[in-house]
């Protein structure tokens, strides 16, 4: 056979395949909405489909969305509402002056990884308290998108309070990247004791949002990914079980704080003292509250993650009030409570429960009060 008559005859085939795929999924996409109504998308990595491209920040939370989030040993509703929040859809940004509102800025700890909505420390039936507490978390965040955050969005809605949630496991290390979980991200230097932001190069990625638009709204690629990452999961299972597989926690302390940790630390407070700035001059208050380690809680050691006492000499040396939750974390631990997802370090109900002290409650909030300090530490010991 020619040559040009082979070229048209392989491209004749592969346009027949190519048809006939395409009117299998579109047969199948149509099935699927007419026998399946309510069917809700599910996905593993929370980033790559809870958060999409976003450029002033890197990525953001999808608004008004609804998915599954299936991943290690939990399966739990996610719920978006227009603001992109974990909570409620009646959230407005206008605000009920009978409420002290709390905007609660964080990474995946204050987003609520591994937790139904009514379980996240934001949720009312969780803190406990009258207060409104808005959910501005956002998973994989670094103090410097926070920030970034607060100034877009977080000042329309006019808390009385802000509260930044200080992750020491990787928060640091994200301040300093431009590149995070497949996203390029805004971050900060600083020079003659000014923030300098590096913006330029945070731009979109068509294939990506491509594969995300897809997993959201074709139900064909949604459930072919469920199934390919229930297979993977039921692997792990088999490995895990022949024991191949070991969790190995990590146990740190002072000699483990290297020179350029403690620079991203001196980053880090830069941004957080320009926050406290801007929120203070918007007229509401604000403090900085640690995560408590899960290891060093398992590991029944006295102290939490190396990198919060650091950072917490910076808080006080610029006037910045902070609270460590890691001893109420050792009273409940101490009782038996367990604290954390089975299978990585976020936050479980009880978790979120305990957290939530740290927010609301005025005797927590004592007790724990600029932990490191000496004046706390003495009046820890007296109550």
């Amino acid at each position: 056979m020619p040559m040009r008559a082979r070229a048209i005859h392989i491209l004749a085939n592969g346009s027949l395949v190519f048809a006939s795929t395409a009117l299998v999924v579109l047969v199948a996409e149509v099935a699927l909405h007419l026998f399946e109504p309510d069917y809700i998308p599910s996905a593993r990595g929370e980033r790559g489909f809870f958060s999409t491209f976003d450029r002033d920040l890197g990525w953001s939370n999808v608004a008004n969305a609804t998915g599954v989030h299936n991943a290690y040993d939990f399966s739990v509703v996610v719920h978006q509402n227009e603001f992109g929040h974990r909570g409620p859809d009646t959230t407005t940004l206008a605000k009920d002056p009978g409420r002290r509102r709390i905007a609660v800025f964080g990474d995946s700890y204050v987003w609520g990884f591994g937790v139904k909505q009514n379980e996240i420390l934001t949720d009312p039936a969780v803190h406990g308290s009258r207060a409104e507490l808005l959910n501005f978390g956002v998973s994989g965040y670094g103090t410097d998108q926070e920030y970034l955050q607060f100034m877009r969005d977080g000042l329309r809605f006019d808390p009385d309070e802000v509260v930044l949630v200080f992750t020491p496991y990787n928060d640091i290390e994200n301040n300093t990247q431009s590149e995070q979980y497949g996203y390029p991200k805004p971050f900060f230097t600083v020079e003659d004791e000014r923030l300098v932001p590096h913006t330029g190069h945070v731009k979109p990625d068509t294939l990506k949002s491509i594969k995300e638009f897809l997993r959201w709204h074709s139900r064909v690629v949604n459930v072919i990914d469920t199934a390919a990452r229930r297979w993977q999961a039921m692997r792990r299972a088999v490995r895990k079980r022949a024991g191949a597989s070991v969790a190995i926690e990590r146990h740190l302390d002072e000699s483990s704080v290297t020179e350029e940790d403690r620079e991203g630390v001196r980053l880090t407070a830069h941004i957080i003292q320009t926050l406290r700035d801007v929120a203070e001059k918007s007229g509401a208050q604000f403090a900085v509250v640690f995560v408590p380690y899960k290891p060093h809680i398992a590991g029944n050691l006295p102290h939490n993650h190396p990198l919060a006492p650091v950072l917490a000499a910076e808080l006080e040396r610029c006037g910045i009030n902070y609270f460590e939750p890691f001893p109420l974390f050792m009273d409940a631990a101490a009782r038996g409570e367990a604290l954390f997802n089975v299978d990585d370090h976020h936050f479980n109900a009880a978790g979120h429960r305990e957290f939530a002290k740290a927010l609301v409650d005025p005797e927590t909030r004592t007790r724990i009060r600029n932990w490191y300090s000496a004046d706390a530490q003495e009046m820890a010991s007296a109550l």
